[in-house]
């Protein structure tokens, strides 16, 4: 089954809605949640995948020919693919990121993934602070996890008035 990327694109083996047209626009959603969404013209995302598909490739030291012939297509194929000029569909994709021993998510823009909150909670452990600060940080989270969406919005919009009352008398 062969499918547009402008449409839909496959990423962990899986088929999903990743970057999905914007309908009468030329613009895609680079954000799979809808939120803090970023678009991006459907030329540059075909560039950036281009470019990722030539860098992996170079990485590898194949030559256009070398990847056309074993993702079985043209080398034409390849230099348009690579130059962003035609889209490419999933299984093609999936061949090329195989081939180049990369994940599909390789070949698009960074994203927030859903364990940044896990991400950032092991940084603090990184942190030399003492143990009382450490448990006011959790006690902030627990008291903003407590409350109700307007509450919580609220809490954290003071706190981060906090934070840049405290930039601007640091940089004054």
């Amino acid at each position: 089954m062969s499918m547009n990327i402008s449409n839909k694109i496959g990423y962990n083996y899986k088929i999903v809605e990743f970057y999905h047209q914007k309908p009468h626009d030329n613009k895609v959603d680079s954000n799979i949640n809808g939120k803090g969404v970023k678009l991006m013209e459907k030329a540059e995302l075909l560039n950036f995948i281009g470019n990722k598909i030539k860098d992996y490739r170079l990485k590898k030291k194949y030559s256009q020919a070398d990847l056309a012939k074993l993702i079985g297509v043209t080398n034409t194929s390849v230099s348009e693919y690579e130059r962003g000029k035609v889209n490419i569909d999933a299984d093609t994709l999936f061949q090329i990121a195989d081939v180049l021993e990369a994940k599909v998510d390789d070949f698009f823009p960074a994203r927030k993934s859903d364990s940044e909150p896990i991400d950032l909670m092991n940084e603090f452990r990184n942190i030399n602070l003492d143990a009382k600060y450490l448990l006011m940080f959790k006690e902030m989270f627990d008291k903003a996890n407590s409350m109700n969406e307007e509450e919580r919005k609220k809490y954290l919009d003071s706190l981060k008035l906090t934070i840049e009352f405290h930039d601007k008398l640091r940089n004054n």
